[in-house]
């Protein structure tokens, strides 16, 4: 995940790093072909997806010894440049809670998530497990707390009726072959080794797993430009283009790695960042981060966002994102076509900051009111815009209205039989259809609601 701080550690020194990237590479080959287990038809691909679909609203936890130093959102190490080995110490302070996993599920079902997504390994390397193909063994194993903290993970979800997500970021900042993959190939194979073996790990020790959650996946994120530890380069050329892809001979082989995961893990959902844009598998779903994808019915999407001003790691001091503002993102998120995916950074204890909970409930009782018109839905049929959308399913349609003003005069005809028309949020409906299509306004409804929500139950 990038971190907004990131531009931090692209103010030094520069140096041309195009000659380690292309010399003496061959071009990555074009035009291979999926392998049939990573092809669904659009029936399969429909089944296989309908339960995320329903679900709509997701939590990531992001958790580590990234948490301990309390700022840079998960990124310090490479912020701060802080040495491989120096870094490996913050294991010696990683202890939490035990009990602290079960908050996460109980806070994640009462703000009216459907499934949690976990940082079993981020970019850092540590792993929240007792991975037997850690290097230098940088588990949670070897901290004062000795807990599976992914298994506690998987056992809480299930027992809160959760779907289970696993991030993986393919990516380790203690490799200098992911940085110059040219330069030091067996060492960025010495790294994908690495990779594919704890994703197996992940996949066979516990249990069903429901969505792969990549991060800083496939070959075009080997040697994107900044400084691996130990050295003085720090930054790309400004002349090497941000979408040129990477060149050389393949590194990950993103559909060889999303084959070995559906063979592990037949029904599982992947998303799109394990594979390299336009060369192989692009996932069951594309993650726009920090924005709002476009309406887009065609293809399935997820939203992922940082709920507090602390980063997608605990930060000190955070401030979480206001009501208005999450129910806002994900009204504009569903009736756009997408899943909306929060992002929370438990404190060093495991915990969740108490603001926290206390918003993300205030978030449950808001869907506890009005989740019908989110749950279960599909976006549509007509596009969303600035003042708001739809949401429909089976004989019911949801007009959402997030800013009046820029309500247009007329939305578009309902074909079917009108049979009636409520406000869920209060208020009555003054309806009408002409030529022009269907004009809706509300009277006598709350002047503090986020989102004035109008159903229409339809005929058959």
């Amino acid at each position: 995940m990038i971190n907004p701080a990131l531009i931090k550690s692209v103010t030094r020194l520069i140096i041309p790093l195009t000659f380690f990237l292309n010399s003496g590479l061959i071009t990555y080959a074009q035009g291979i072909e999926l392998p049939d287990i990573l092809i669904d038809t659009p029936q399969q691909h429909e089944e296989r997806m309908r339960w995320w679909n329903d679900a709509k609203f997701g939590v990531m936890i992001c958790y580590g010894v990234a948490t301990l130093p309390g700022e840079g959102g998960g990124w310090a190490m490479w912020l701060d440049q802080i040495p491989v080995r120096e870094y490996a110490k913050l294991a010696d302070e990683f202890n939490p809670d035990p009990d602290a996993m079960e908050q996460w599920a109980s806070v994640a079902s009462e703000a009216g998530m459907k499934y949690m997504v976990f940082t079993t390994r981020h970019h850092d390397g540590f792993c929240l497990w007792p991975s037997k193909s850690s290097y230098m063994d940088f588990t949670v194993e070897n901290t004062p707390a000795k807990l599976d903290v992914v298994e506690k993970f998987v056992e809480t979800c299930r027992k809160y009726d959760l779907g289970v997500g696993f991030y993986y970021s393919s990516a380790d900042w203690r490799f200098p072959g992911l940085y110059f993959p040219g330069m030091y190939r067996s060492n960025a194979l010495e790294m994908k080794e690495q990779g594919y073996s704890q994703v197996r790990e992940l996949l066979t020790e516990y249990g069903k797993i429901d969505i792969m959650w990549w991060d800083v996946g496939g070959d075009d994120c080997l040697a994107f430009g900044y400084e691996p530890q130990g050295y003085e380069y720090k930054i790309r050329d400004h002349n090497w283009p941000q979408k040129k892809h990477y060149s050389g001979p393949p590194i990950w082989e993103g559909n060889r790695f999303n084959t070995m995961v559906r063979e592990l893990q037949p029904d599982i959902i992947i998303n799109d960042r394990g594979s390299m844009v336009g060369y192989e598998f692009d996932g069951d779903f594309y993650t726009p981060e920090g924005v709002i994808g476009d309406f887009d019915i065609k293809r399935d999407w997820e939203t992922c966002e940082i709920f507090s001003s602390g980063g997608w790691f605990w930060g000190r001091d955070p401030v979480p994102n206001s009501l208005e503002n999450v129910i806002t993102t994900m009204v504009r998120v569903v009736t756009g076509g997408g899943n909306y995916l929060l992002g929370v950074g438990p404190r060093p204890d495991g915990y969740i900051e108490p603001q926290d909970v206390e918003r993300l409930k205030e978030i449950g009782q808001w869907l506890d009111k009005y989740g019908e018109s989110i749950y279960g839905t599909r976006a549509g049929p007509h596009p969303n815009g600035e003042w708001g959308g739809f949401t429909y399913k089976e004989n019911i349609l949801y007009i959402h209205v997030l800013d009046w003003s820029k309500l247009p005069e007329s939305l578009p005809y309902i074909t079917k039989k009108i049979k009636k028309v409520t406000c869920l949020t209060g208020g009555e409906v003054n309806w009408s259809q002409s030529q022009k299509g269907l004009a809706v306004s509300v009277s006598g409804g709350s002047e503090d609601t986020i989102d004035t929500i109008i159903k229409f139950e339809l005929s058959d």
